[in-house]
Order: structure tokens, then sequence, then C-alpha cells
């Protein structure tokens, strides 16, 4: 009879959460194979579905392609066959692909000339159309970009490792739609616009900073952020407010920088730490600062409880005071047992 295999992409290859010695499938029905991909985009190439070991009896063709999450408009995905891996999902062409050849503008009106984007499989440069999934990486020529309008991909992704970028806009424009943002590679991101895009964020490598500290800029506010590795930086000069969760591993670091304020009033699961430079942080949540091992660690600037009510904290998060800071408000705050 009919099947269906849910598999996630995760940056590596997809999950080898299946294996068989001896694989055979009929013509009753078709296995449905559904994937998503937690780097945004696709690359070219052969993600491992099933894994087979002495033999595989049976044909491709009694796999179908079924949801591929991420998947660009020229984009194509198959089931094949290959002898000694295993019967995988085969992706072929790639993503819009940032060059800046003819200016830092990215918008919605055609820029003519030699274009600010390409794919890169076929070298066709063209121009940005919402919905099509985009990828920052260290190809460009220009790492400063400035928004000429909303846009609104299907998913944004930053792959710099050795090259940081820059987003901003003269004209007050954002990343809207309901696409992702991901942050991969080593490098870092500055986001100095308004974003009201509400897809996921994630921070897997390197730093995403959220301002300047002159100009402000920010994620989501919607959905869920998780930093499962690098950084997430709030360099902020006013004030803003994330009520949606974070998580993150033992890895992330989340860092309060700039003398704006920050209220973090979500039910946060990231372990990693979270650092006070300067500024305000108003953790007005029991679960603000996430969770153990990772420290709260204060290298000056303000502590406050803006809730209205007293915030006791669930969590034995331990601490780190490397600095004078101050407490202000009314309203209680109880940052729970943890060393100090």
């Amino acid at each position: 009879g009919a099947a269906t295999v849910n598999v996630a992409h995760t940056g590596i290859n997809v999950a080898r959460g299946f294996y068989a010695e001896n694989l055979t499938t009929s013509a009753a029905g078709k296995v449905v194979v559904n994937a998503t991909n937690s780097n945004g985009t696709w690359q070219a190439g052969d993600y491992t579905v099933i894994q087979y070991g002495t033999s595989f009896t049976g044909s491709a063709s009694h796999f179908q392609v079924g949801t591929i999450a991420g998947l660009a408009p020229q984009q194509t995905a198959s089931i094949s066959n290959v002898p000694g891996i295993g019967i995988v999902l085969r992706i072929v062409g790639d993503s819009l692909t940032w060059t800046g050849d003819q200016s830092a503008n990215w918008g919605t009106t055609p820029v003519g000339g030699a274009f600010n984007w390409n794919y890169p499989s076929n070298n066709e440069n063209s121009e940005f159309t919402n919905g099509n999934p985009v990828l920052f990486d260290d190809s460009a020529e220009r790492f400063t970009v400035n928004l000429t309008s909303n846009v609104s991909p299907s998913s944004t992704v930053f792959d710099n490792n050795f090259n940081n970028y820059t987003i901003s806009s003269t004209g007050g424009f954002g990343i809207s739609g309901s696409g992702s943002l991901i942050k991969n590679g080593e490098g870092t991101v500055t986001l100095t616009t308004t974003n009201t895009y509400t897809g996921s964020t994630t921070v897997n490598a390197g730093i995403l900073e959220l301002g300047n500290g002159t100009t402000d800029g920010s994620v989501s506010t919607s959905s869920l952020i998780t930093v499962n590795g690098g950084s997430l930086v709030f360099n902020l000069t006013g004030s803003h407010t994330y009520s949606n969760p974070i998580a993150g591993t033992t890895f992330a670091l989340i860092t309060k920088r700039g003398a704006g304020s920050l209220t973090l009033s979500g039910d946060n699961t990231f372990s990693g730490d979270l650092v006070l430079e300067a500024g305000v942080l108003n953790l007005n949540s029991p679960t603000a600062f996430g969770v153990a091992p990772g420290f709260l660690t204060i290298q000056g600037g303000t502590l406050n409880n803006t809730s209205g009510a007293a915030v006791i904290s669930t969590v034995n998060k331990p601490q780190k005071w490397d600095a004078d800071f101050t407490f202000t408000g009314t309203n209680d705050l109880a940052l729970g047992t943890g060393a100090v």
C-alpha cells in the first residue's frame, strides 16, 4: 500500500533515520517523500532518504516527491536509486543569489543593466521578484544592501564566512511576508531595517546583529527565534519587545548592546549565555533569560522588570556579575538560586 516518509535536511544531509538491510518496494502504492530544510534553501545535489545494505528489490518509480519545503521556483526534485548509497532525493537547480553587480539596491523595481541577482548553476542573471528564496554568500560584489521597497522572499538565507553584510534602507523599507530568515556561516550580518516577516528566525553560525548602535533593526516578533550556534546581538538605541519564544543550544550567545532597551517576555528555552553589556534589559517572564547551563552575564547596564507584577525565575541559571549594574522599577525580579 501507499506510505509517507518525512525527512529533514540539517545542513549536512537528510536525516538518515531510515535504514533497511534488504529494501523491497512494490507497485501497490507510492511512497511519498516530504522534506524540510533547516538551512532554508536547497543546494543542488543528492540527499539520502533511505539507506539499504545488501539489496534493493523494486524501483525508484515506486517513490513519489511530495512537499519539499524551501524549493526554489527554478529547482526540481526527483527520487533516484543510487547503488551503494540508497534512495536519494535529487535536487537540480539553485537559489536566486545576490551579486550586487549593478548596484547596492534590493527591491521589486527592475534595476536593469547587469542585474543584482544570479542563478549560479547556469550563470543566468535575473531580477528579484517576491516569492523567490534568496541567498547572500561570499561571492557578491557588494555586501552593503539597500532596500528600495518592502520585499517578500519565501526565505532569506545568509551564508557568509569571510565578508560581513549590512542590510539597510534609506526609505524605511524592510523584509516582509511569511518567509523565514536564516544565518549560516561565520561572518556577521547587521540588520538596520524594521522587518515584519512572520516566518521563523534561525542563527546557526556567525553573528546576526539587530541594529548598529545608531540605527535599530529587528527580526520577526511573532514567530520562533532559534540560536543553534553563533550569536544574536541586540544593538539598540530605541525600545524593542520580543514576546515570541527564543530557543537554542548551549552554543548560543545572546547579547544586549547599545543604549536602548530590550524587553524579553516570552517562554525562552535557550540554554546558552545571555549577556547584558549596556542599556536596559527588561526580564518580564519567569523564563526570560533562558535555562541552565548557560550564564546570565552582566557587564554593565540596567536590569528591570516592567511587566507590572513580580517576576520569579523558574530556572536556576548561573550568573556572572562582571561590572556594576542598576536595578530599577518597583516590581520584584527574582533571578533564581543559580550560582553567582
